[in-house]
């Protein structure tokens, strides 16, 4: 009698459609406070979701035609997602755009699958597919187990930028890679 073996780290990807709008929103919103809540103040985090993680503001950006979404699946459910764009970055600003990394969040309980460097793949075969030839990212500088996964894969820091959450003015630093 055969036996089937099944990898519990299988893992996949799906964009993610106007229909998983809800499902987007609160995993981006559980992943941002995982993350980042342990730093913001209640009022700059509720900012942030009703500004930037709105419905209205999410489900823009899954119709544009310049951002895509991406989740990654562990049996077929959700586990994290990738947000790509294509842009300039704001340091070497070139004339051509280049795959940005806007989001990579992956929910904690399921970190340590491999899912961040599978969805990393899968952005620089997108960025390949179209002929570009640098990804780049930004990363807030207080997020060091973030910065330690990109330069593991070969991301270097080129300069940094500020942004705002909520009230609270804060720091990312640029980082880029080069595709080959």
């Amino acid at each position: 009698m055969e036996s089937t073996i099944q990898n519990p780290n299988i893992l996949s990807i799906r964009k993610v459609i106007p229909e998983d709008l809800i499902l987007l929103r609160n995993i981006s919103i559980q992943t941002f406070l995982e993350t980042y809540g342990w730093y913001n103040t209640e009022e700059n985090l509720a900012l942030y979701f009703s500004n930037d993680l709105s419905e209205e503001t999410l489900k823009g950006q899954i119709d544009s035609i310049e951002t895509d979404y991406f989740f990654v699946l562990k049996d077929d459910v959700p586990i994290g997602f990738i947000k790509i764009g294509l842009k300039n970055n704001p340091i070497q600003k070139w004339k051509e755009k280049e795959l940005e990394i806007e989001r990579i969040y992956i929910l904690n309980e399921f970190q340590g699958f491999g899912a961040g460097k599978f969805l990393l793949e899968y952005s620089e075969s997108i960025a390949q597919t179209k002929g570009i030839t640098q990804i780049w990212l930004g990363v807030w500088e207080k997020n060091l187990k973030a910065q330690e996964f990109y330069f593991r894969k070969g991301f270097t820091q080129i300069g940094e930028h500020d942004f705002w959450l909520g009230k609270d003015q804060q720091r990312d630093f640029i980082l880029v890679k080069s595709i080959e």
